[in-house]
């Protein structure tokens, strides 16, 4: 059970990261799709 808890928490840390890495990645997109 221990086990489980921490790989599920380390895959909601990941998957937030990436989340936010991809969430950045379309705002400099969009911003640069604006500008031009």
């Amino acid at each position: 059970m221990l086990i489980i808890k921490i790989a599920d928490k380390f895959v909601k840390n990941f998957h937030n990261k990436i989340s936010s890495i991809f969430l950045f990645f379309m705002l400099m997109v969009i911003t640069s799709y604006s500008f031009h």
